[in-house]
């Protein structure tokens, strides 16, 4: 999200603010990350949901984020969603995490409650190698 303009060429850009120049272009690379990130199975449960936000959060603190750019981040998340008041409507539950982890930080979003689902697939991709061999749902 960009909310001011520097300068009218990159050398303008560069003598006024090296620090938001910086800033700008970690958010060009993590937003091309994103677009090449492989989609995610739209059957994820809240577990695997959140565990794939704090992925995205921790590649955004690894691409050099100060303390502040996950917060605004997490709003502008939040924000890109119709509000019902204070809450995002329509959210994918990938982003509701994102924007919550982004916003809150890890220890301040906790994980949710491992379900039997959770249990089963993490026993079956660590037992069986990823196969499971009754298909049934």
């Amino acid at each position: 999200m960009f909310k001011k303009k520097p300068g009218d060429s990159r050398n303008e850009a560069l003598a006024v603010d090296p620090r938001l120049h910086a800033q700008v272009e970690r958010e060009i690379a993590a937003a091309r990350r994103r677009l090449k990130a492989p989609p995610l199975s739209p059957s994820l449960s809240d577990r695997e949901a959140y565990v794939a936000a704090l992925r995205r959060r921790a590649d955004l603190v690894a691409a050099g984020a100060t303390s502040e750019e996950p917060a605004h981040e997490g709003d502008g998340l939040a924000d890109s969603c119709p509000q019902d008041g204070w809450r995002p409507l329509g959210m994918p539950l990938v982003d509701r995490h994102a924007a919550n982890l982004l916003r809150l930080g890890p220890e301040r979003s906790r994980p949710p409650n491992l379900r039997r689902g959770d249990a089963l697939r993490l026993y079956i991709a660590e037992r069986l190698g990823g196969d499971d061999p009754d298909p049934r749902p």
